[in-house]
């Protein structure tokens, strides 16, 4: 475990050197990321100035939604994004041989291996939302509150990253994963969208078999709606359930990778 951190804190180290050295496309991916949050609260702000709740949600509790969702995208990216979507590269071109004969757990590296720094700052741009979501809702967030919020937060990153491992892992398969990779995508602009207004069957499959939902509204509704402690063991369950299928998927995979050598 020692030896795995002392190597993220050098990936963390070559990542930052990197992104100095491209500082341009350093703030024009952070000023991209908070321009498409600023439509995403412009775009629930007007739908307001017609409704006083959308299933039930009201725009207070609607905001916090998509402050949590927003924090949840920015850690993921921050931790993951740069990597995931270049195992389809590295299967094409045979670069994953040279991962595979390192000394380290190969889903380790090709996760991690490259730290988003310029997705780090979005996070800021939850704040203001946040600040006027609590202003406008009665509630009164206790430390317990808070403690299971964070931890499901955590929860939403890891569930967003085995998707995204799932997915990109299918590259082992067939060569080209890009409509595959946009449809999952399209999936995470709904994650900050209320859960309610999923019915009937996309309510069992977006907070099951593909659970987007489960993402951002589980740790806002312990915020806002003070939800118990079961549906918080079931995101648990859930993120534990879909890091272990992500592994499974990629071992297997692993077995139907022909090396560039071969």
């Amino acid at each position: 475990m020692l030896r795995y951190m002392k190597l993220y804190l050098c990936f963390l180290k070559n990542s930052v050197i990197r992104e100095m050295a491209f500082r341009v496309g350093f703030f024009a991916q952070m000023l991209g990321s908070g321009i498409q949050f600023a439509v995403q609260v412009l775009f629930f702000n007007l739908i307001y100035l017609h409704t006083k709740a959308i299933a039930g949600w009201t725009m207070p509790e609607t905001m916090f939604l998509l402050a949590t969702n927003h924090l949840i995208g920015s850690l993921g990216a921050f931790l993951f994004g740069a990597n995931l979507g270049t195992i389809p590269h590295h299967v094409r071109n045979g670069t994953l041989d040279m991962i595979l004969i390192k000394p380290v757990n190969a889903q380790f590296f090709v996760s991690i291996r490259n730290v988003g720094f310029s997705s780090l700052p979005n996070t800021l741009f939850s704040l203001p939302i946040f600040y006027y979501s609590i202003g406008h809702l009665d509630v009164s967030i206790t430390f317990i509150q808070m403690s299971f919020y964070l931890l499901l937060v955590i929860c939403g990153v890891f569930i967003r990253y085995s998707l995204q491992m799932i997915a990109m892992t299918t590259s082992f398969w067939t060569t080209n994963v890009t409509a595959l990779y946009l449809i999952l995508f399209d999936l995470f602009n709904l994650t900050g969208y209320p859960a309610e207004i999923f019915k009937g069957g996309a309510r069992i499959i977006f907070s099951s078999i593909v659970p987007i939902i489960v993402i951002a509204n589980f740790p806002t509704k312990v915020i806002i709606k003070a939800i118990k402690f079961w549906p918080i063991l079931y995101v648990i369950i859930i993120t534990l359930f879909f890091l272990l299928i992500s592994r499974l998927f990629w071992n297997l995979s692993l077995r139907k990778y022909s090396s560039a050598s071969s």
